[in-house]
């Protein structure tokens, strides 16, 4: 427990100055560069971005192969086949570019370099991913997010320098790439595997293979399922309608980074062993330590969402925007405590009925969240936001209830009493009755996390 408490933290610290490097860095780079640079840079780091889900799920895989065997002579086996697949997801990827630089003509000469050198980005970032997936296998995520931020820092800094510099855009877009592929060296050194070398065993990589794609299209499928409302919006409304929708998301979305940063670092272990971390005492345990993080986060918003929107957007938003916020927060918050239960369920190799059910529930939400723009606008899009995550709850839930047989009564009642004073939030806004349920909010919090803070002291 304590292990994954100095990873938690570690993947937390991690995301967290990433973030922050990147909101500082973006108005000084716009400001240097222009809009038309600004743009070029912006698509090659969103790019870097997709980047993480480009290795088909192998880095996922190679997790959970590694961590589900003790023979050393298996794992050599893996980790070659992980190297095999890499190669054959990289050589598809640049015959692809090669066939669009190629059969395409270039409107914009801009576009032409961003495919012509991702060509080299995409393999470099899909090995990092392998490499970088072998430290995380022996649980030393403090070096993961050195290296990550150190490059983070070195990167951002750069792209800082050459706009201020006034750089040629290939010049910039050259440096990037070899950063990125010094922070594949350094991540490779690093990695210090004793199971470097040619171990080829076709059972192996077929096994490793199948794994990958399984994760693969499950993160593609979430990644789908995630952003489809940002493809369907302005497909309805105009830009200057769907930007409050967009800050409301945004806003909500940074919950995950909690139940991110915990689950990243018990994924290794959760794989070794599942029977450990899948069982009504250990979820209890990280579901209190969510509890315990999202209260104060309910309480501010409920009382201060108003003031939070109109900072954010500078006043140019109006008050309708932070009921938006409240509706988005509630699914995301149902969504955290379902993160581990996805988790476990790949864990006991059910990735199948996953995909299953993510497919439909995709086919299922694409009218919903159609329909619920056009009859009721952006609060059709947060209802339909919401309930989304609900119902991915609730099911992920069901199909995990065989192995870890937990009702999640707390995390219910609490989601309720979340939803109560996110409600009265809005009925009472401003008024001194929304104060006594901020400050009786508040000391309910603070009596809880007390009793519950000894339970758990007790227990480990």
């Amino acid at each position: 427990m304590v292990t994954l408490f100095k990873n938690s933290i570690f993947n937390l610290f991690g995301t967290l100055i990433s973030l922050i490097l990147g909101v500082i860095s973006i108005p000084v780079i716009f400001k240097f560069l222009g809009a038309e640079k600004f743009s070029i840079i912006s698509i090659y780091l969103t790019l870097i971005a997709i980047g993480n889900i480009a290795d088909l799920g192998v880095g996922k895989a190679i997790i959970k192969k590694l961590n589900s065997t003790t023979s050393i002579s298996l794992k050599k086996k893996y980790f070659t086949s992980g190297i095999f697949f890499c190669f054959i997801i990289s050589l598809v990827f640049v015959l692809l570019n090669f066939l669009i630089l190629n059969m395409i003509t270039f409107l914009n000469i801009n576009y032409y370099h961003i495919t012509k050198f991702s060509l080299y980005l995409i393999p470099t970032l899909i090995l990092i991913i392998f490499f970088k997936s072998i430290i995380e296998s022996k649980n030393n995520f403090f070096l993961v997010n050195i290296i990550r931020l150190t490059f983070n820092i070195l990167l951002f800094g750069f792209i800082i320098f050459a706009a201020y510099s006034k750089f040629d855009i290939i010049i910039i877009l050259s440096i990037i790439n070899l950063i990125k592929l010094l922070q594949l060296i350094i991540t490779f050194i690093f990695s210090r595997s004793i199971f470097f070398g040619v171990f080829f065993s076709k059972k192996e990589f077929y096994e490793l293979s199948v794994s990958s794609i399984k994760l693969g299209v499950l993160n593609l499928m979430g990644t789908l399922i995630g952003y489809v409302d940002r493809l369907i919006l302005p497909m309805i409304l105009s830009a200057s309608i769907i930007a409050p929708y967009y800050l409301v998301n945004d806003i909500s979305s940074k919950l995950w980074l909690l139940p991110g940063a915990i689950f990243s670092a018990l994924f290794p272990s959760l794989m070794k062993f599942p029977e450990k971390f899948s069982n009504k005492s250990f979820l209890k345990k990280i579901n209190r330590i969510l509890i315990f993080s999202f209260a104060p986060v309910i309480i501010i918003v409920s009382g201060f969402s108003d003031e939070i929107i109109k900072i954010l957007s500078s006043g140019t938003l109006d008050e309708t925007t932070s009921i938006y916020l409240k509706i988005t927060l509630v699914g995301v918050l149902i969504s955290c405590f379902n993160q581990l239960n996805s988790n476990i369920l790949i864990a006991y190799n059910r990735e199948n009925e996953m995909i299953k059910f993510q497919t439909i529930l995709f086919f299922i939400y694409l009218p919903v969240l159609y329909f619920s723009v056009q009859y009721y606008g952006l609060l059709g899009a947060c209802y339909a936001f919401s309930i989304r995550l609900l119902i991915d709850s609730v099911i992920i839930s069901i199909l995990s209830f065989k192995h870890t047989k937990y009702y999640f009564k707390i995390e219910s009642l609490f989601v309720l009493l979340s939803i109560l004073i996110l409600v009265f939030g809005v009925v009472f806004r401003n008024s001194i009755f929304n104060s006594v349920i901020l400050i009786i909010s508040c000391f309910i919090f603070i009596y809880y996390l007390k009793k519950s803070w000894k339970i758990l002291i007790i227990a480990n």
